[in-house]
């Protein structure tokens, strides 16, 4: 007993109440790795939906008519050129056969030059006169 009474009051220390330690927070996960796959596969199909839309828009106002050949182009009547047949002659000369729906015409076409000739109405006729093709590989 005599030994806490020797003890001075100036010499106890006072504590603070101890605080719990908090715990470090870490990223909770809300779900799988099924989760996370499905929805960056949602956004995917989102975006590659977002470009298909885009692009069938451009395509019906015209902008990709450069690009897209459409089936309907060589229609009779549809007021344009079209290649009706090829025939490669050498390796640097092809014939084509052209047509608009209403008149046939040839084209020789080589390196070196190209030259067209107006074909007659009937199917399977002649070349005009002078519209001889060109000879040799030039």
């Amino acid at each position: 007993m005599q030994a806490q009474a020797a003890v001075p009051p100036q010499a106890t220390v006072q504590t603070q109440p101890a605080v719990a330690a908090q715990p470090i927070r870490f990223r909770a996960e809300g779900g799988s790795v099924a989760d996370s796959a499905t929805s960056v596969l949602l956004v995917l199909a989102l975006l590659l939906g977002g470009c298909l839309a885009a692009l069938l828009w451009a395509k019906k106002k015209g902008w990709l008519d450069r690009w897209v050949a459409h089936a309907g182009t060589g229609a009779p009547g549809a007021g344009g050129l079209r290649v009706e047949q090829s025939l490669r002659l050498s390796p640097r000369t092809v014939l084509y056969r052209v047509g608009d729906g209403r008149e046939r015409y040839l084209v020789v076409e080589s390196t070196v030059s190209a030259q067209l000739t107006a074909l007659d109405g009937r199917t399977g006729a002649a070349p005009a006169a002078g519209a001889a093709g060109e000879q040799g590989d030039d």
